[in-house]
């Protein structure tokens, strides 16, 4: 059963919602954390901070076992972690028990992600871009999800952290059983001419590395002090700037369904560079114009820029083939964690500067990273090796 690519590929997507969901939850749920831990906003902001660095940089570090490793175990660990979480919440009142809750669900996504990239990656077929697309809107639609657990417990109080946890551990179980069930058919793959040992890294992971952070500041950047911007300037109301970022994630969310197979057919590298040169006159508009204006842009801000998601992790597993859960934890948790750290940095300018020029900065980086990527190396596409790894 779970050897048809389409159930697998189902299976993985499926995980891939419940898990960006589950993790999301403990920074979409903040504002009742604050009134049931009575939480200060130093606190808070040591929440968002553990969560997204841990869960960012653990990735490449939990990835270099994965690769090793033949079957996925780190999927359903990953959940057991979610869910043991979401089981801390419920059980006490402490800030340091509810910064362990959130250093174990960081954990167990960090975990999840390798594993479940590195087994896309194994999937039989050469469209590796509409088969990381598929997988990724399932992450998309888990983070866009979660804010919906802000509502559940408000009806719920603290006991609904016990039913999220279950759903943690319903899908770990499940996950264990998968594991179990399904055939690899291969080990990881040596490189050619490598007498054992791990495949080198290669070096042109680090320019595409340096592109993906760059429009990873962007986009958090802009989800963070573009709404900030407009209250501050334009006197909307937070009831009214929600819609700005959903019209982004939005777009973002077709963006990576695209992405994929125009990757497929016009090269990664060539998707990654068009993208962000297209990404550039839209993002620069953003502190000058307001209203529909500013909403239309935003929408295809994030239609054309996050197109590229899918296209970098299959950009970095053609560069990396012998370490695919590495080369994926490497685009996606590490540049995460560096976008954390800056994002972090361009709060405290603010403080001092102002929102205006800190925005100014953040607009610039899609053309930051559209001149970095004329340092991405090029990949042929599948090759014979590779092939041999999905078979």
């Amino acid at each position: 059963m779970f050897q048809n690519k389409r159930i697998r590929l189902g299976l993985l997507s499926t995980s891939h919602l419940a898990n960006d969901f589950l993790y999301n939850i403990y920074i979409a749920i903040l504002p009742l954390l604050h009134i049931w831990y009575g939480l200060s906003y130093t606190q808070m902001s040591t929440i968002v901070l553990f969560h997204g660095l841990v869960g960012g940089f653990l990735q490449p570090l939990l990835a270099t076992f994965s690769d090793r490793r033949e079957k996925p175990w780190f999927i359903p660990l990953g959940f057991f972690l979610l869910g043991a979480g979401m089981f801390i919440i419920y059980l006490s009142d402490q800030f340091i028990l509810l910064l362990v809750a959130v250093l174990l669900a960081s954990f167990g996504s960090a975990a999840f992600h390798p594993d479940a990239n590195r087994c896309v990656h194994r999937l039989p077929g050469k469209n590796r871009g509409s088969i990381q697309s598929v997988f990724q809107i399932g992450g998309n639609s888990g983070m866009a999800l979660a804010p919906v657990s802000l509502w559940f417990l408000t009806q719920t109080g603290t006991d609904g952290t016990i039913w999220l946890g279950m759903i943690a551990i319903l899908f770990s179980l499940f996950f264990l059983f998968f594991t179990m069930k399904t055939e690899t058919g291969h080990a990881p793959l040596k490189k050619k001419g490598a007498q054992g040992g791990k495949p080198p890294i290669h070096p042109g992971i680090v320019a595409l590395v340096a592109v993906v952070a760059s429009r990873s500041i962007a986009n958090t950047g802009i989800l963070t002090f573009l709404p900030l911007y407009y209250i501050a300037t334009y006197g909307l109301s937070t009831d009214e700037v929600w819609v700005f970022t959903f019209l982004l994630l939005s777009g973002g969310a077709l963006g990576t369904i695209a992405g994929g197979p125009l990757g497929d057919r016009f090269g990664m590298r060539h998707v990654t560079q068009y993208s962000l040169v297209l990404s550039t006159p839209l993002a620069l508009l953003l502190p000058w114009i307001s209203g529909v204006a500013a909403m239309i842009c935003l929408f295809l801000l994030g239609l054309v820029m996050m197109s590229t998601f899918s296209v970098s992790v299959v950009y970095a597993q053609e560069l990396m083939p012998e370490r695919a859960g590495l080369a994926s934890s490497l685009v996606i948790g590490l540049t995460g964690g560096i976008a954390g750290i800056v994002q972090l940095m361009l709060g405290v300018a603010a403080d001092s500067y102002g929102l205006f020029p800190i925005l100014c900065a953040i607009v610039l980086m899609p053309a930051v990273g559209a001149i970095l990527c004329f340092f991405l190396p090029k990949t042929e596409r599948l090759t014979v090796e590779l092939d041999h790894v999905v078979k």
